[in-house]
């Protein structure tokens, strides 16, 4: 009934390698086909029995549980109930019209942006020559960070001032401007290395750094940019690495970017994920603030009414 490896690297059950196999090839990401498995993995511990032989009922059942019980956010049941589909679906097929039919709403919390200056102090403060460049490179280009990591040496065009992002979300590869001081950044940091194959290559073994394939580790990634945001005392709660793709995307609308240039930069595949960003935007803001504060201000006088003043005034014939 288990359907993921252990941590102490447990073989798979057959029902998980043909899971791992059907969502390999139906071209998820690696992130993503990890949260599938563990899904449907927490789906069998909890009913203690293997998930092919769960009925509909037990399965709807324990997503209420997590959503009424567990209070899990939006956000969090969303990767669950895809796994569970893709499941129930594809590796275990059911003729479960109701599980399919299922639908959370769209998660309407606004993202968590830091300021420039911010940004900056944070770069500025991140003294580990890989992870500052990486940062750097992550939020001059709008990058998350399965891209940041997927960056290979050829992938900076520096002629052109651009960067090619390989096999993005939903696999798509788009093509974005790079600042000259990230490029030149970048290129002091590529001297410490010198590895043909991964931009930023990992560390856990620094003998073979320049040969490896392998990127520095998510993890890794992650824990470093909690510790220097942790210095910075950001009176703000929720800053990740995706902070850093959300705050580009505000500044350069702040600085008056189009919006579909903008969503051609982050790879949306709908407008309507960009234009949340417009809810943070600085942009016209003082220029509204004026105009509201003067709402009750006295209006200016109608020239058409102070002349019917001036004509009750005149004597009647």
């Amino acid at each position: 009934g288990v359907v993921m490896a252990r941590r102490n690297k447990a073989p798979l059950s057959e029902l998980a390698v043909k899971m791992n196999a059907d969502l390999v090839l139906s071209g998820k990401r690696p992130k993503t086909v990890k949260a599938y498995l563990a899904a449907v993995r927490q789906l069998a511990r909890y009913y203690e029995t293997p998930p092919d032989r769960l009925d509909e009922a037990q399965v709807r059942a324990w997503l209420v549980y997590l959503a009424d019980k567990k209070k899990l956010a939006t956000g969090t049941l969303q990767p669950i109930l895809a796994g569970l589909k893709f499941f129930y679906s594809v590796t275990c097929p059911r003729d479960w019209t109701s599980l399919q039919s299922i639908r959370l709403p769209r998660s309407r919390t606004l993202p968590v942006i830091l300021s420039r200056e911010q940004v900056q102090t944070l770069l500025a403060r991140t003294q580990l020559f890989h992870y500052r460049a990486f940062f750097q490179v992550c939020y001059t280009c709008g990058l998350r960070l399965g891209d940041g990591r997927g960056l290979q040496p050829g992938d900076i065009d520096a002629s052109h001032g651009q960067v090619l992002v390989r096999n993005s979300k939903r696999s798509k590869d788009r093509i974005v401007p790079i600042p000259a001081t990230t490029i030149e950044l970048l290129r002091t940091y590529w001297k410490t290395h010198r590895n043909p194959h991964v931009l930023f290559p990992s560390r856990s073994d620094m003998s073979r750094i320049g040969t490896t394939t392998e990127a520095m580790s998510e993890r890794s990634i992650q824990r470093v940019f909690q510790v220097v945001v942790q210095e910075l005392h950001v009176a703000k709660t929720g800053v990740r690495l995706h902070t850093l793709r959300h705050s580009y995307a505000t500044h350069l609308l702040d600085a008056g970017v189009n919006l579909k240039v903008l969503q051609q930069y982050l790879g949306h595949t709908s407008l309507q994920t960009t234009e949340i960003y417009l809810q943070l935007t600085q942009q016209g803001d003082e220029q509204a603030r004026r105009a509201v504060d003067g709402l009750l201000d006295a209006p200016p006088p109608d020239p058409s009414e102070s002349s019917a003043d001036a004509a009750g005034d005149a004597p009647s014939p």
